[in-house]
Protein backbone atom coordinates (compact mmCIF):
# COMPACT_ATOMS: atom_id res chain seq x y z
CA UNK A 1 0.00 0.00 0.00
CA UNK A 2 1.16 3.75 -0.39
CA UNK A 3 1.92 6.38 1.16
CA UNK A 4 -1.37 8.16 -0.28
CA UNK A 5 -3.69 5.54 0.58
CA UNK A 6 -1.88 4.73 4.02
CA UNK A 7 -2.52 8.48 5.12
CA UNK A 8 -5.89 8.90 3.64
CA UNK A 9 -7.13 6.06 5.67
CA UNK A 10 -6.47 8.86 8.83
CA UNK A 11 -8.88 11.19 7.24
CA UNK A 12 -11.13 12.32 9.46
CA UNK A 13 -13.83 15.49 8.89
CA UNK A 14 -15.04 17.58 11.07
CA UNK A 15 -18.01 19.66 10.66
CA UNK A 16 -16.09 22.67 11.43
CA UNK A 17 -15.10 22.84 7.79
CA UNK A 18 -18.58 24.13 6.87
CA UNK A 19 -17.75 27.30 8.91
CA UNK A 20 -15.44 28.29 5.91
CA UNK A 21 -17.00 30.46 3.65
CA UNK A 22 -18.11 30.09 -0.01
CA UNK A 23 -16.29 32.81 -1.29
CA UNK A 24 -13.15 31.57 0.35
CA UNK A 25 -13.49 27.84 -0.64
CA UNK A 26 -14.19 28.74 -4.20
CA UNK A 27 -11.01 31.10 -4.11
CA UNK A 28 -9.16 28.27 -2.83
CA UNK A 29 -10.59 26.05 -5.87
CA UNK A 30 -9.32 28.55 -7.90
CA UNK A 31 -5.47 28.67 -6.43
CA UNK A 32 -5.28 24.59 -6.70
CA UNK A 33 -6.41 24.51 -9.84
CA UNK A 34 -5.81 27.46 -11.70
CA UNK A 35 -9.63 28.27 -12.58
CA UNK A 36 -12.24 31.19 -12.84
CA UNK A 37 -14.64 29.99 -10.88
CA UNK A 38 -17.52 31.95 -9.99
CA UNK A 39 -20.08 29.31 -8.80
CA UNK A 40 -19.53 26.06 -7.30
CA UNK A 41 -22.36 24.70 -9.32
CA UNK A 42 -20.12 25.07 -12.58
CA UNK A 43 -18.02 22.40 -11.07
CA UNK A 44 -20.45 19.69 -9.99
CA UNK A 45 -21.87 19.86 -13.74
CA UNK A 46 -18.79 18.63 -14.98
CA UNK A 47 -17.32 16.69 -12.67
CA UNK A 48 -13.89 16.87 -14.06
CA UNK A 49 -12.35 19.84 -11.32
CA UNK A 50 -13.05 16.76 -8.50
CA UNK A 51 -11.02 14.09 -9.90
CA UNK A 52 -8.78 16.76 -10.72
CA UNK A 53 -8.25 17.68 -7.30
CA UNK A 54 -8.00 14.06 -6.00
CA UNK A 55 -4.99 13.74 -8.82
CA UNK A 56 -3.16 16.95 -7.32
CA UNK A 57 -3.53 15.48 -3.66
CA UNK A 58 -2.45 11.70 -4.50
CA UNK A 59 0.31 12.61 -7.05
CA UNK A 60 3.17 11.25 -7.20
CA UNK A 61 1.57 8.03 -6.21
CA UNK A 62 0.18 6.11 -9.38
CA UNK A 63 -2.57 3.98 -10.26
CA UNK A 64 -5.15 5.24 -8.06
CA UNK A 65 -6.40 7.85 -10.57
CA UNK A 66 -5.51 8.66 -14.37
CA UNK A 67 -6.41 11.64 -16.06
CA UNK A 68 -6.82 10.30 -19.55
CA UNK A 69 -10.42 9.24 -18.82
CA UNK A 70 -11.42 12.53 -17.35
CA UNK A 71 -13.16 14.61 -19.83
CA UNK A 72 -12.57 18.48 -19.78
CA UNK A 73 -14.27 21.39 -21.17
CA UNK A 74 -17.38 24.43 -20.59
CA UNK A 75 -19.48 21.84 -22.61
CA UNK A 76 -19.96 18.00 -21.54
CA UNK A 77 -21.97 15.84 -22.56
CA UNK A 78 -24.69 13.65 -19.74
CA UNK A 79 -22.67 10.67 -20.77
CA UNK A 80 -18.86 12.16 -20.71
CA UNK A 81 -20.19 13.98 -17.09
CA UNK A 82 -21.19 10.38 -16.02
CA UNK A 83 -17.77 8.58 -16.48
CA UNK A 84 -16.41 11.95 -14.93
CA UNK A 85 -18.24 11.33 -11.50
CA UNK A 86 -17.40 7.26 -12.20
CA UNK A 87 -14.20 7.72 -12.10
CA UNK A 88 -14.18 10.07 -9.16
CA UNK A 89 -16.26 7.40 -7.13
CA UNK A 90 -13.42 4.67 -8.18
CA UNK A 91 -10.76 6.70 -7.26
CA UNK A 92 -12.42 7.20 -3.69
CA UNK A 93 -13.12 3.54 -3.39
CA UNK A 94 -9.42 3.10 -4.14
CA UNK A 95 -8.49 5.03 -1.34
CA UNK A 96 -10.54 3.46 0.67
CA UNK A 97 -12.51 6.82 1.46
CA UNK A 98 -16.33 7.46 2.60
CA UNK A 99 -17.67 10.97 1.54
CA UNK A 100 -20.78 11.09 3.14
CA UNK A 101 -21.65 14.19 0.61
CA UNK A 102 -21.52 11.72 -2.67
CA UNK A 103 -23.02 8.57 -1.61
CA UNK A 104 -26.67 9.29 -3.23
CA UNK A 105 -26.03 13.04 -4.32
CA UNK A 106 -24.69 12.49 -7.72
CA UNK A 107 -28.01 12.80 -9.62
CA UNK A 108 -28.45 16.68 -7.56
CA UNK A 109 -24.81 17.48 -8.22
CA UNK A 110 -25.38 16.64 -11.91
CA UNK A 111 -28.11 19.03 -11.93
CA UNK A 112 -26.42 21.67 -10.27
CA UNK A 113 -27.97 22.08 -6.91
CA UNK A 114 -26.29 24.46 -4.55
CA UNK A 115 -26.41 22.71 -1.18
CA UNK A 116 -24.89 19.22 -2.43
CA UNK A 117 -22.25 21.09 -4.43
CA UNK A 118 -20.86 23.53 -1.63
CA UNK A 119 -20.94 20.57 1.07
CA UNK A 120 -18.93 18.53 -1.56
CA UNK A 121 -16.35 21.41 -2.23
CA UNK A 122 -16.01 21.70 1.93
CA UNK A 123 -15.64 18.18 2.24
CA UNK A 124 -13.07 17.75 -0.91
CA UNK A 125 -11.11 21.11 0.36
CA UNK A 126 -10.59 19.67 3.89
CA UNK A 127 -9.29 16.19 2.31
CA UNK A 128 -6.77 17.65 0.09
CA UNK A 129 -5.85 20.10 2.75
CA UNK A 130 -5.31 16.80 4.84
CA UNK A 131 -3.12 15.02 2.12
CA UNK A 132 -0.93 17.75 1.39
CA UNK A 133 -0.06 19.80 -1.51
CA UNK A 134 3.17 17.90 -4.06
CA UNK A 135 6.18 19.46 -4.77
CA UNK A 136 4.99 21.11 -8.27
CA UNK A 137 1.56 20.75 -10.01
CA UNK A 138 0.63 22.69 -12.57
CA UNK A 139 -3.12 21.82 -12.97
CA UNK A 140 -3.18 24.26 -16.58
CA UNK A 141 -0.76 22.23 -17.82
CA UNK A 142 -2.44 18.86 -16.87
CA UNK A 143 -5.08 20.01 -18.45
CA UNK A 144 -4.20 21.21 -21.47
CA UNK A 145 -1.81 17.89 -22.12
CA UNK A 146 -5.27 16.09 -21.77
CA UNK A 147 -7.49 18.13 -24.08
CA UNK A 148 -4.31 17.97 -26.40
CA UNK A 149 -5.31 14.20 -25.99
CA UNK A 150 -8.63 13.87 -26.89
CA UNK A 151 -8.34 16.20 -29.54
CA UNK A 152 -5.82 13.91 -31.30
CA UNK A 153 -7.85 10.92 -30.42
CA UNK A 154 -10.62 12.42 -32.60
CA UNK A 155 -9.20 13.36 -35.52
CA UNK A 156 -7.89 9.54 -35.56
CA UNK A 157 -10.85 8.58 -35.46
CA UNK A 158 -12.70 11.25 -38.14
CA UNK A 159 -9.48 10.08 -40.27
CA UNK A 160 -10.42 6.41 -39.81
CA UNK A 161 -14.08 6.75 -40.61
CA UNK A 162 -13.45 8.47 -43.89
CA UNK A 163 -10.60 6.12 -44.97
CA UNK A 164 -13.28 3.79 -44.37
CA UNK A 165 -16.11 5.05 -46.50
CA UNK A 166 -12.76 5.43 -49.04
CA UNK A 167 -12.49 2.24 -49.15
CA UNK A 168 -16.63 1.46 -48.81
CA UNK A 169 -16.45 3.73 -51.86
CA UNK A 170 -13.73 1.98 -53.77
CA UNK A 171 -15.41 -1.58 -53.42
CA UNK A 172 -18.60 -0.06 -54.56
CA UNK A 173 -16.78 0.82 -57.59
CA UNK A 174 -15.22 -2.55 -58.49
CA UNK A 175 -18.52 -4.03 -57.34
CA UNK A 176 -17.06 -6.22 -53.90
CA UNK A 177 -18.49 -4.47 -51.15
CA UNK A 178 -22.14 -2.89 -50.11
CA UNK A 179 -23.59 -0.74 -52.42
CA UNK A 180 -22.25 -2.64 -55.32
CA UNK A 181 -22.97 -2.53 -58.85
CA UNK A 182 -24.75 -6.21 -58.79
CA UNK A 183 -26.59 -5.14 -56.33
CA UNK A 184 -27.84 -1.64 -57.48
CA UNK A 185 -29.08 -3.85 -60.79
CA UNK A 186 -30.90 -5.84 -58.28
CA UNK A 187 -32.69 -3.18 -56.70
CA UNK A 188 -33.47 -1.79 -59.86
CA UNK A 189 -34.50 -4.51 -61.70
CA UNK A 190 -37.15 -5.46 -58.66
CA UNK A 191 -38.59 -2.45 -58.62
CA UNK A 192 -38.96 -1.95 -62.12
CA UNK A 193 -40.49 -5.77 -62.30
CA UNK A 194 -42.87 -5.09 -59.10
CA UNK A 195 -45.09 -3.18 -61.38
CA UNK A 196 -45.17 -5.89 -64.13
CA UNK A 197 -48.32 -8.54 -63.40
CA UNK A 198 -45.72 -11.65 -63.23
CA UNK A 199 -43.31 -12.71 -60.30
CA UNK A 200 -40.55 -10.07 -59.66
CA UNK A 201 -37.02 -11.27 -61.13
CA UNK A 202 -38.69 -13.54 -63.96
CA UNK A 203 -38.41 -12.77 -67.69
CA UNK A 204 -41.72 -13.17 -69.68
CA UNK A 205 -42.29 -16.44 -71.62
CA UNK A 206 -41.72 -16.26 -75.50
CA UNK A 207 -45.69 -15.97 -76.76
CA UNK A 208 -45.14 -18.93 -79.22
CA UNK A 209 -47.63 -21.14 -81.24
CA UNK A 210 -48.36 -24.39 -80.24
CA UNK A 211 -46.88 -26.80 -82.32
CA UNK A 212 -49.07 -29.39 -84.66
CA UNK A 213 -48.62 -33.07 -85.70
CA UNK A 214 -47.75 -33.66 -89.17
CA UNK A 215 -49.32 -36.36 -90.58
CA UNK A 216 -47.83 -39.44 -91.08
CA UNK A 217 -47.63 -39.80 -94.83
CA UNK A 218 -47.66 -43.74 -96.18
CA UNK A 219 -45.10 -44.97 -98.43
CA UNK A 220 -46.03 -44.77 -101.78
CA UNK A 221 -46.65 -47.68 -103.85
CA UNK A 222 -48.39 -49.67 -101.37
CA UNK A 223 -52.27 -50.22 -101.11
CA UNK A 224 -52.23 -48.12 -97.84
CA UNK A 225 -50.50 -45.34 -99.80
CA UNK A 226 -52.43 -45.87 -102.80
CA UNK A 227 -56.08 -45.30 -100.84
CA UNK A 228 -54.54 -42.69 -98.79
CA UNK A 229 -54.08 -40.78 -102.15
CA UNK A 230 -57.50 -41.31 -103.45
CA UNK A 231 -58.64 -40.34 -99.95
CA UNK A 232 -56.88 -37.12 -100.17
CA UNK A 233 -57.84 -36.41 -103.96
CA UNK A 234 -61.35 -36.93 -103.02
CA UNK A 235 -61.65 -34.75 -100.25
CA UNK A 236 -59.89 -32.01 -101.53
CA UNK A 237 -62.42 -31.41 -104.18
CA UNK A 238 -65.26 -28.99 -103.55
CA UNK A 239 -68.42 -29.07 -105.86
CA UNK A 240 -66.81 -29.12 -109.17
CA UNK A 241 -63.49 -27.45 -108.73
CA UNK A 242 -59.96 -29.08 -106.72
CA UNK A 243 -58.64 -27.15 -104.78
CA UNK A 244 -54.55 -27.67 -105.17
CA UNK A 245 -52.65 -30.25 -103.27
CA UNK A 246 -50.07 -27.63 -102.05
CA UNK A 247 -52.74 -26.29 -99.23
CA UNK A 248 -51.31 -28.22 -96.37
CA UNK A 249 -47.76 -27.46 -97.14
CA UNK A 250 -48.13 -23.71 -96.92
CA UNK A 251 -50.09 -23.93 -94.18
CA UNK A 252 -47.33 -25.53 -92.18
CA UNK A 253 -44.66 -22.72 -93.64
CA UNK A 254 -47.39 -20.41 -92.20
CA UNK A 255 -47.14 -21.56 -88.54
CA UNK A 256 -43.08 -21.97 -88.78
CA UNK A 257 -43.24 -18.08 -90.21
CA UNK A 258 -45.87 -17.32 -86.85
CA UNK A 259 -42.99 -19.21 -84.35
CA UNK A 260 -40.37 -17.77 -85.82
CA UNK A 261 -42.22 -14.14 -85.80
CA UNK A 262 -43.44 -14.58 -81.87
CA UNK A 263 -39.50 -15.53 -81.21
CA UNK A 264 -38.23 -12.23 -82.51
CA UNK A 265 -40.33 -10.22 -81.00
CA UNK A 266 -40.17 -11.68 -77.74
CA UNK A 267 -36.15 -11.05 -77.79
CA UNK A 268 -36.95 -7.59 -78.96
CA UNK A 269 -39.07 -7.22 -76.20
CA UNK A 270 -36.30 -8.81 -73.69
CA UNK A 271 -33.31 -6.75 -75.74
CA UNK A 272 -35.70 -3.39 -74.82
CA UNK A 273 -36.06 -4.23 -71.34
CA UNK A 274 -32.15 -4.72 -70.91
CA UNK A 275 -31.47 -1.78 -72.31
CA UNK A 276 -33.67 0.31 -70.33
CA UNK A 277 -32.18 -1.55 -66.83
CA UNK A 278 -28.52 -0.55 -68.26
CA UNK A 279 -29.75 3.24 -68.53
CA UNK A 280 -31.76 3.04 -65.05
CA UNK A 281 -28.46 1.28 -63.40
CA UNK A 282 -26.08 3.92 -65.36
CA UNK A 283 -28.19 6.90 -64.10
CA UNK A 284 -28.56 5.65 -60.81
CA UNK A 285 -24.62 5.03 -60.51
CA UNK A 286 -23.74 8.70 -61.56
CA UNK A 287 -26.10 10.41 -59.20
CA UNK A 288 -24.24 8.02 -56.41
CA UNK A 289 -20.98 8.86 -57.24
CA UNK A 290 -22.17 12.52 -57.53
CA UNK A 291 -23.56 12.33 -54.09
CA UNK A 292 -20.48 10.98 -52.39
CA UNK A 293 -18.22 13.44 -54.15
CA UNK A 294 -20.71 15.94 -53.34
CA UNK A 295 -20.60 14.69 -49.69
CA UNK A 296 -16.54 14.84 -49.40
CA UNK A 297 -16.41 18.00 -50.82
CA UNK A 298 -18.53 19.90 -48.28
CA UNK A 299 -17.30 17.86 -45.27
CA UNK A 300 -14.53 20.44 -44.23
CA UNK A 301 -13.39 17.54 -41.38
CA UNK A 302 -12.24 15.32 -44.12
CA UNK A 303 -8.60 15.84 -45.27
CA UNK A 304 -7.57 17.08 -48.59
CA UNK A 305 -5.90 13.69 -49.37
CA UNK A 306 -9.05 11.71 -49.01
CA UNK A 307 -10.94 14.22 -51.17
CA UNK A 308 -8.57 14.01 -54.08
CA UNK A 309 -8.98 10.34 -54.03
CA UNK A 310 -12.54 10.25 -53.96
CA UNK A 311 -12.09 12.96 -56.99
CA UNK A 312 -9.97 10.38 -58.80
CA UNK A 313 -12.19 7.51 -58.41
CA UNK A 314 -14.99 9.38 -59.98
CA UNK A 315 -13.43 10.38 -62.91
CA UNK A 316 -12.19 6.76 -63.23
CA UNK A 317 -15.67 5.84 -62.97
CA UNK A 318 -16.79 8.04 -65.67
CA UNK A 319 -14.46 7.03 -68.04
CA UNK A 320 -15.39 3.68 -67.63
CA UNK A 321 -18.78 4.39 -68.44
Amino acid sequence: MGIKRERAHEFRFFDSAFDVPRDVAIQWLNGVLELEVTEVEQIAERGAEWCQLLHYCTIPEKGIIDLDGVHFGAKLTPNQVEQNYETFVQCLRLLEVQCPYLTDNIPQLISGSYSESIDLLHWMKSFVEFMGKPMYYSAKNERTVILKKHEELRAKEESDKAEQRAAEARQARRGMGPGSRSRLMESTQSRRTSMIPRAAGTMAPPRTAPRTAKPAVPRSGSVRSQGHQASTRSSLQVGSRNLPTSIPRNRSASSEHDVLKSKILSLETELQEQRELAETVATNFDKAWKGIHAYFSEDASVPDAVKHNVAAILRDSMRVQ
